[in-house]
C-alpha cells in the first residue's frame, strides 16, 4: 500500500517524502547503493 505524502493541505512534509523515497528505492535489490545514496542526499530533507 502506497502512502501519499502530499495529502495534508498547504503543507509539504519533507521527512515523510524522504522516507517514502528511501522505501521506494529499497524495493529494488539491483539498485546501486551508491547511486541511491547520492539521490537521497541531493533530494533529501532540504527545501529550496
Amino acid at each position: 500500500m502506497q502512502q501519499n505524502s502530499f495529502k495534508k493541505r498547504h503543507r509539504f512534509n519533507l521527512g515523510k517524502t524522504f522516507n517514502l523515497r528511501k522505501q521506494f528505492f529499497g524495493q529494488y535489490s539491483s539498485a546501486d547503493p551508491v547511486a541511491v545514496s547520492q539521490i537521497l542526499t541531493k533530494f533529501g530533507k532540504t527545501r529550496g
